[in-house]
């Protein structure tokens, strides 16, 4: 089950069951932000949808203060790694058309929003570091598991889940 999730991409694996890659995820994560930390690696041109070191997917999004505004990390679901993303485009499909990129955001939780795409019904929860410098995006993500709720609602899909799954 272990080399199972290591050598290929566990989400599309039907044989895995919730468990199994609940176990996997929690046994490697430790691991691949080993890797992430002490490893080389080089800045890959453009901004890749997945992990640039280990192919995963984003889990989080995270707005980082810059100049006078903001710049788009994407944080993978497995090494933790973040690296740079641009701010209007869908990280699932690629989207640009900000007219099909919609930002929705609850009064509960006013430095987390979805992002979601209407061309390919993906979201993902972007934590504004503007907004709340102390947060910690990982932990942010599963403490707004009410927006997860209201994403499921409208008919979007997480982009990654989280360690719970949701």
């Amino acid at each position: 089950m272990l080399r199972r999730f290591w050598d290929s991409d566990p989400e599309s694996s039907s044989e895995m069951t919730a468990e199994d890659l609940l176990i996997a995820r929690l046994f490697f994560q430790p691991y691949a932000e080993y890797l992430a930390d002490y490893s080389e690696w080089t800045l890959p041109h453009g901004t890749p949808n997945i992990c640039p070191l280990c192919g995963g997917k984003p889990l989080v999004g995270v707005l980082r203060p810059e100049g006078d505004g903001a710049k788009r990390l994407l944080t993978c679901f497995l090494c933790a790694m973040e690296w740079d993303y641009r701010r209007l485009v869908c990280p699932s499909c690629g989207e640009e058309d900000v007219k099909k990129l919609a930002v929705y955001q609850a009064k509960e939780f006013p430095a987390v929003r979805v992002e979601a795409c209407d061309t390919c019904r993906s979201y993902i929860k972007t934590v504004d570091m503007t907004k709340e410098g102390h947060a910690i995006p990982v932990i942010d993500e599963l403490a707004t598991i009410p927006l997860n709720l209201w994403a499921a609602e409208h008919d979007f899909h997480k982009l990654q889940t989280n360690v719970l799954g949701i």
